[in-house]
């Protein structure tokens, strides 16, 4: 079976070429998941919707999901427009028999503190629409919990480095298709476990907050499909890795200074010039 992707977002989707990644890491574990995108600089899922192109694209059908991201949506104001489109794009998208998947993104460093709103403002919204919530702000902050020198950050502090995209592609494919690669082309094999482990963190608090995980959620359609053999769990150890004696023991350091840092930005990021959250766009 093959996944067909719609990425609808802006330039946090754009940036390093996520959806290549995500084709090119579910490659890796046997999956085929083929990518379209429609990503446009500091645009909302409000601009995307009045600008027509992303719905001409789910118009067309043939996706399996549709992946929606909008900025980071911290603000209440913020969070109104990400729910009311998410709402109105999950209509057309149900139309085509797709599913909608919602790409939970991150703050900017110098808007840290805002974690916590983002991650209820994009998990609201998947419950809205029962879609398929794709943590990858959260996934984030849990690599951080065992690193917190992790490079995640780009250059501005706001857009990701090629290490932030790939944990955000990470998510992704365990996401939608349930597996998560043993290796990734110019990743340290000990970051790449902290990226696993942080992956299935953010998974499992998915699990607590809706029950059920995204990957759960649809388990049973992946194998009728013939993604997995029926013997193959998604819940196996095998590709749902806990942390090594190493990553562990880093995790319980990081952890002892993590409540004096909850809304701090990582070392080298704490002293970038502020930016407003309008509410809308890449920043919002």
């Amino acid at each position: 079976m093959v996944l067909q992707l719609l990425f609808i977002g802006n330039s946090l989707t754009a940036a390093n070429d996520l959806p290549a990644m995500v084709t090119a890491m579910a490659r890796t574990a046997g999956i085929e998941i083929r990518c379209s995108t429609i990503a446009k600089p500091n645009f909302s899922l409000e601009d995307h919707w009045n600008d027509g192109e992303a719905r001409r694209a789910i118009s067309r059908g043939g996706w399996t999901f549709v992946v929606l991201q909008q900025g980071p949506s911290a603000l209440p104001e913020s969070r109104v427009l990400l729910d009311e489109y998410v709402q109105k794009f999950d209509a057309e998208i149900r139309r085509v028999k797709a599913r909608p998947a919602i790409f939970m993104v991150w703050p900017s460093s110098a808007r840290f503190g805002d974690f916590d709103g983002v991650s209820r403002s994009y998990a609201a919204a998947a419950r809205l629409v029962n879609g398929v919530l794709l943590p990858a702000g959260d996934a984030w902050r849990a690599a951080w919990r065992t690193d917190p020198a992790l490079p995640l950050y780009g250059p501005d502090g706001f857009h990701p480095s090629r290490l932030g995209s790939l944990l955000a592609a990470l998510t992704i494919v365990h996401g939608l298709a349930g597996v998560l690669p043993r290796t990734i082309a110019g990743v340290a094999p000990r970051d790449l476990e902290i990226m696993r482990s942080a992956v299935i963190d953010a998974a499992s608090r998915v699990d607590r907050d809706r029950g059920t995980s995204a990957v759960t959620m649809h388990r049973r359609e992946l194998i009728a499909a013939g993604v997995f053999r029926r013997g193959e769990s998604l819940d196996d150890p095998t590709e749902h890795p806990g942390p090594s004696r190493a990553v562990s023991a880093g995790r319980g350091a990081a952890a002892a200074g993590d409540a004096g840092r909850r809304d701090r930005a990582p070392a080298g990021e704490r002293r970038r010039r502020r930016r407003p959250d309008s509410g809308r766009g890449d920043r919002a």
